[in-house]
């Protein structure tokens, strides 16, 4: 007797009913059953094998050009049985009752390529029809590669289907870092010699916001501090929004305010020293 024997059941995604429905027209909604913790039993064809005992394994194998690959797996729950044919009402054909345990989207299906590099032979993944014994030592091995598959499929719908509004972050701890004292007075003298507007983009924030904003600009060094004091007068920095000062530094080394100036002035010139007007070669505002 075959105990807990593996076999390989194929779906050919192309196949019709003698009433000319597809074979499998419900996949879809089986999958998002199974997704939702549903169980799902399917009725299928074994092929001319009369012999298998409940509670062998089976794997799925859908075949053809449309995305073919392992997509599913599941427990014999009945032995071979002769019913009608699917293909032809005038024929017989044998079929068991499965409990499926997986199953899989097509497009994350364990793909053909894959299995052909070492986990089932050519002739197993190239099987036309359902009830082909799968031998124990090849079992084995695509039992051990279909949990490492499945697992890391879990994984991925568990993190996605995750509503991102839902979740809980941790926030207000405390954040031990160095920090390097900066002169007030450079600050107020480079605002003075420069103006509030930014160097790089025009923004003022005091003409958009009011006065409030008035002294929101940063004074951004032209060069980086490398752990050492060092001097500084107002022509080592530069007044700059913001916006553009994450920029400058949204790489390890810094932008040069010149280069993301004329990076701007391709794009957008809104707050430039021409006024409200935007860039002639673009059809912004």
């Amino acid at each position: 007797m075959n105990v807990n024997m593996t076999y390989l059941l194929t779906w050919n995604p192309e196949q019709r009913h003698s009433d000319g429905t597809l074979v499998w027209e419900d996949y879809e909604k089986d999958v998002a059953k199974f997704q939702k913790g549903n169980t799902v039993k399917i009725g299928w064809s074994c092929g001319n094998r009369k012999s298998m005992d409940t509670n062998s394994r089976v794997f799925f194998l859908r075949q053809g050009n449309d995305r073919p690959g392992l997509i599913g797996s599941g427990r014999v729950t009945t032995t071979p049985h002769e019913e009608v044919s699917f293909r032809n009402p005038t024929e017989t054909a044998w079929y068991v009752e499965v409990d499926i345990d997986f199953l899989l989207p097509l497009e994350k299906r364990l793909p053909r390529d894959q299995l052909l590099k070492g986990i089932l032979p050519l002739g197993l993944v190239n099987a036309r029809a359902s009830g082909y014994e799968i031998g124990k030592n090849l079992a084995i091995k695509l039992e051990k590669e279909w949990k490492i598959y499945t697992k890391s499929i879990k994984l991925v719908a568990s993190v996605s289907s995750t509503i991102q509004s839902e979740r809980v972050r941790i926030e207000g701890e405390k954040r031990a870092s160095e920090t390097t004292v900066r002169d007030p007075q450079l600050r107020a003298d480079a605002k003075a010699e420069y103006g509030l507007k930014c160097c790089c983009c025009g923004f003022e924030f005091s003409l958009f916001y009011g006065d409030i904003a008035k002294n929101c600009a940063i004074v951004h060094h032209l060069s980086m501090f490398k752990g050492k004091r060092r001097k500084a007068t107002v022509q080592d920095v530069r007044v700059v929004c913001a916006n553009c000062h994450q920029v400058i530094h949204i790489r390890k080394k810094p932008m040069a305010v010149e280069d993301l100036k004329q990076e701007i002035s391709t794009r957008w010139t809104c707050w430039s020293e021409k006024g409200i007007k935007p860039n002639p070669s673009l059809n912004h505002l």
